[in-house]
């Protein structure tokens, strides 16, 4: 497969699983080599990721430069980003599921691509003043609980756990993300 084409079916079973429907997963192969090229994901999420970070009236960027700043928030979602697949890929070995994790990293990268596209919706909306403060919140909450649901359904079918079990894979994510963003904030703390 192409890049272009797996990007075609990756981005199209992330909307399927967008919608909480199970047929999604049968848009990802489940070959090592699929989970591979679904990396190329994250060519559209890191450089939403930048703006996201840098939409904030005022940021660290602001204080460190915008360079080092993006430099170590891209080294921060890197490892985020293998750390959690890592984690996740030795805990199905454990249950002896590991020929599940390639296409549960397929779908998540893909699906990541939608996420954050919310996510900048979201930001949107609350730089823009095009909503009451209110609403903005209530979007953004709104926003955040679907993108946990979606990675919990995704964890759900591809990994083929229970719901609890599936549970248990997105508060992984979460406590990976808060223990990498503490390690990111102190290095550029230490930069200003």
């Amino acid at each position: 497969m192409t890049v272009a084409r797996d990007a075609l079916y990756g981005l199209y079973g992330a909307t399927r699983l967008a919608r909480f429907d199970r047929a999604g997963t049968g848009y990802f192969d489940g070959s090592v080599e699929s989970a591979w090229r679904s990396f190329w994901a994250n060519l559209f999420v890191l450089p939403a990721y930048w703006i996201l970070i840098l939409m904030p009236e005022t940021t660290l960027a602001d204080q460190v430069g915008v360079l080092p700043f993006l430099g170590v928030e891209s080294l921060g979602f890197a490892i985020k980003l293998l750390a959690y697949l890592l984690i996740v890929q030795q805990i199905m070995e454990m249950q002896g599921k590991a020929d599940r994790v390639p296409a549960f990293i397929a779908a998540y990268n893909w699906a990541s691509v939608l996420q954050m596209g919310a996510f900048l919706l979201g930001a949107a909306l609350a730089g823009g003043g095009l909503l009451p403060p209110q609403l903005v919140s209530a979007v953004n909450l709104v926003i955040f609980v679907w993108a946990a649901a979606l990675g919990w359904f995704i964890a759900r079918h591809t990994l083929d756990v229970p719901p609890l079990g599936a549970v248990g894979i997105l508060g992984l994510e979460l406590l990976v993300t808060a223990f990498v963003n503490g390690l990111t904030d102190a290095m550029i703390w230490g930069q200003g």
